[in-house]
C-alpha cells in the first residue's frame, strides 16, 4: 500500500510539472531558426509620419535567450523574460524630432496567453546592434519607462501601445539609426502574455512601430536666418 501511495504521489507531482511546463516558455529555448532574411520594413505614409517593422526581435531571462518568433512579457516566480524588438530607422532624416510613437503588437492565442492578469511595461532599450545568433543572457537593459501598467485579462487581437516621447532624447537613436523597444511583465506572480516577433515561427504579423515627427530647420533656412540675423549688426 506504501508503495501504491508512492507512485500517486510521483505521478501527481510528475502531472503538475509537466502541466506547468507548457506554457511555451519553461519547456526551454529552442534551436535557432532561420536567419531574418528580408525582415523589417519602413513605409513613410505621409510627410512626417512613417510605420516601421522590426528587422530583429528576441525574448530573454538572466539564464536564458529564446530565438523563436514569440515576444514574451512572462514571469514565474523565479524567472524573467523579456522581448525585446529593433527597429531600423536610417529612413527618417537625423534632423527630424520624435514627437508620437504608437506600437502596436499582434497577440499569439497559444498557451492560454494572456495566462493570470499579466500587466505589461513598455521601455526604451540603448542596446542596438544586436541579433537572436549573437544574443547572450541577461545582455538587453530596460532603460528608460515609456509605458507603464497595461493589463492583460483577456485575449484580442493587436493592442496599441502609445509610448511617452518625452521621456527620452531620441535624437540619438535617428543619428545611430535603430531604436530598441523591451517589454516587462510588472507583476510578482505567475503570469505571461505572448505576442509576435520580427521573422519565423510561430509566424505572425510583425508588431508595427508608427513614428510621428516634426521636421528639423534644412540647411538652406539655417543659412537665411543667419543672413537675416547679419542685417542687425
Amino acid at each position: 500500500m506504501r508503495y501504491v501511495a508512492y507512485f500517486f504521489v510521483f505521478f501527481g507531482l510528475l502531472t503538475c510539472f509537466q502541466a506547468a511546463a507548457d506554457d511555451g516558455t519553461l519547456e526551454g529555448p529552442v534551436p535557432n531558426p532561420p536567419g531574418a532574411g528580408n525582415a523589417g520594413s519602413l513605409v513613410q505614409m505621409g510627410a512626417h509620419r512613417y510605420v516601421v517593422t522590426p528587422f530583429e526581435s528576441v525574448s530573454i531571462s538572466d539564464q536564458y535567450v529564446w530565438t523563436d518568433n514569440r515576444h514574451r512579457a512572462y514571469f514565474d516566480g523565479s524567472m524573467r523574460v523579456n522581448g525585446f524588438l529593433l527597429f531600423d530607422i536610417s529612413g527618417i532624416p537625423d534632423g527630424d524630432t520624435i514627437v508620437g510613437m504608437t506600437l502596436r503588437c499582434y497577440l499569439e492565442e497559444a498557451f492560454g496567453s494572456p495566462y493570470s492578469n499579466p500587466v505589461v511595461d513598455v521601455y526604451y532599450s540603448a542596446d542596438d546592434g544586436w541579433t537572436r545568433d549573437t544574443m547572450q543572457p541577461g545582455a538587453l537593459s530596460l532603460d528608460v519607462l515609456l509605458l507603464n501598467d497595461v493589463p492583460f485579462t483577456t485575449f484580442i487581437p493587436y493592442y496599441d501601445f502609445v509610448l511617452d516621447t518625452g521621456a527620452h532624447d531620441w535624437s540619438g537613436d535617428l543619428a545611430d539609426n535603430q531604436i530598441c523597444i523591451g517589454f516587462t511583465n510588472d507583476v510578482t506572480y505567475y503570469s505571461y502574455v505572448y505576442f509576435y516577433g520580427a521573422y519565423g515561427e510561430p509566424a505572425g504579423p510583425p508588431p508595427e512601430l508608427t513614428i510621428e515627427t516634426t521636421p528639423g530647420p534644412s540647411p538652406a533656412d539655417s543659412q537665411t536666418w543667419a543672413e537675416i540675423k547679419s542685417l542687425f549688426r
